[in-house]
């Protein structure tokens, strides 16, 4: 499918878009389980319960421990873990976006400051206009502040995400959105809420759809 022409802002999620870390938060989230004396959980358990934000994961999965520890502890544990790598072919995609004029962001409920030390890893972090973590993906608040300093129609605007939760998020706010299928869900899941032509296998093949419509 060809993306639509004359896109002016993408606005990007950064885990299962631009970075492998899926492996990553599956430790964090079993380290913090460990300390509380609880058993691990599997690949596909982070997928089948994804929430808008940390805080609600351990709230709606686990109910009997105290959710704002269990964040403090996840949270806690991003100094101890490995740098993500890029996934395949996304920084190239990134370049290839701001080459055709593109304004670019991201917005992810990871930390900003974490966002911000695998951007300048990747060499990505020159291309984003902002780099926005911390974010309540529950609350299109904070989502439709950013767009608002663009100036831009709605319909020229896009937003990447790999999760029905992003979906959500930019319905609620009146954006385009376009999936890229992760490890954080699985593809049934994705095309319950998207529409199979808006699903996509990387960044690359939704930037060269992009690039060729316009």
């Amino acid at each position: 499918m060809r993306i639509m022409k004359d896109i002016g802002l993408a606005i990007l999620d950064n885990s299962g878009v631009v970075s492998d870390d899926h492996h990553i938060t599956l430790a964090r989230v079993n380290k913090t389980l460990d300390y509380f004396s609880k058993k691990p959980v599997g690949k596909e358990f982070i997928g089948r319960t994804f929430a808008p934000s940390l805080f609600e994961f351990y709230k709606n999965n686990f109910p009997d421990l105290d959710a704002e520890k269990c964040v403090g502890i996840h949270h806690g544990l991003l100094d101890g873990m490995p740098m993500p790598e890029p996934l395949p072919g996304a920084i190239d995609a990134i370049k290839s976006l701001y080459s055709a004029g593109l304004s670019l962001c991201i917005f992810s409920s990871h930390p900003a400051y974490k966002l911000i030390e695998e951007h300048k890893s990747f060499g990505s972090f020159d291309f984003f206009t902002f780099i926005i973590g911390d974010a309540d993906k529950s609350d299109p608040k904070r989502l439709n502040d950013l767009i608002l300093l663009f100036k831009l129609p709605r319909d020229k605007i896009m937003y990447i995400g790999d999760t029905t939760i992003d979906a959500r998020l930019a319905k609620m706010t009146g954006i385009n959105f376009y999936a890229i299928q992760s490890d954080y869900q699985s593809y049934s899941q994705l095309v319950e809420v998207i529409p199979k032509d808006k699903i996509f296998k990387s960044l690359k093949e939704i930037a060269d759809s992009l690039l060729h419509s316009l």
